[in-house]
């Protein structure tokens, strides 16, 4: 089959079946097949604008997975670009790969540089679940071996300050996903207190994490929180046809859809689930989806 071939056959969905035999043709022709996967992010906002008009397109889904397992790191600017693209249209059209996989995703093809992570992780006009993700990332090198748990510990007590002074219309997610994936990884002395500061200060919500939360992680220890978080799916992306056999989009049984439909915004934190269902925030996504919709019936006209 030859790679014209394949990228055509990925384009859209068109059954409830994974196409796995296409899928293994893509492995098998990695270097061919890289550099047009790797397009299917470049420009960022204008292909974002593409893929959202048109609901069948699902290519972009399987370049994401494909060049996790190739481990490709010339992949990597492109997709950061491609998901840091202001507001909530990425998560449009990725459902919940965001708040499932992405890290994984960047985490395998980041080849240890991690200033585009931390940008992304910093920059407050990127989506707030694409920063989660950002964070969470970082968990998944410690856990592969490929960076320490006290560098990161080191650069989340950096940015601790910046982050506490941040705050969203609804319950400061972004504030409170850092403390947890701060216990995540067992938080050392120095980060210890300034979780504790925040504590008696009210600054950390009890309907999130608790002080008992904070008193667990510490008891774990750092070697207990690394094999905790290790069955957690916290690891690189290795088989595509493995990640994502399971969306119910590639099961005859479950409800026909286009992509992966995001399934209550939940990321894998080991001491809770980072939930985002409030009727707030679904009605804000709705009306953002909606405006982008009327733009794009005017530009048609």
């Amino acid at each position: 089959m030859d790679i014209a071939a394949i990228m055509e056959a990925l384009k859209e969905s068109h059954d409830s079946q994974l196409p796995r035999k296409i899928l293994k043709q893509a492995i098998v022709q990695q270097e061919d097949i890289t550099p047009l996967l790797i397009a299917e992010f470049i420009p960022a906002a204008e292909k974002l604008a593409e893929i959202d008009a048109n609901p069948d397109y699902i290519r972009h889904l399987y370049a994401l997975y494909l060049l996790a397992q190739f481990r490709e790191p010339q992949a990597y600017q492109p997709i950061i670009d491609f998901v840091s693209v202001p507001g909530d249209i990425i998560m449009d059209v990725t459902g919940d790969i965001v708040t499932e996989d992405l890290a994984n995703i960047l985490a395998s093809v980041c080849d240890r540089n991690l200033v585009p992570i931390k940008q992304t992780i910093e920059n407050t006009d990127v989506n707030e679940y694409v920063r989660s993700a950002s964070m969470r990332a970082l968990l998944i090198l410690v856990v592969e071996g490929e960076i320490s748990r006290e560098s990161v510990l080191d650069y989340f007590e950096e940015i601790w300050p910046t982050f506490r002074q941040e705050t969203d219309d609804d319950d400061d997610f972004i504030y409170h996903s850092l403390l947890m994936y701060s216990l995540d990884l067992c938080p050392h002395e120095s980060l210890i207190e300034v979780i504790r500061q925040d504590y008696e200060s009210k600054r950390i919500s009890p309907d999130w994490i608790t002080i008992q939360d904070l008193d667990k992680a510490i008891n774990l220890g750092p070697e207990g929180s690394i094999q905790r978080l290790s069955g957690r799916r916290n690891y690189f992306i290795t088989d595509i046809i493995k990640s994502i056999g399971w969306w119910g989009c590639f099961h005859s049984s479950a409800p026909k859809q286009k992509r992966p439909l995001p399934v209550g915004m939940v990321q894998l934190s080991g001491f809770a689930e980072l939930k985002k269902t409030d009727a707030k925030r679904k009605k804000k996504r709705q009306a953002q989806k909606q405006s982008r919709k009327q733009n794009r019936s005017k530009k048609k006209r």
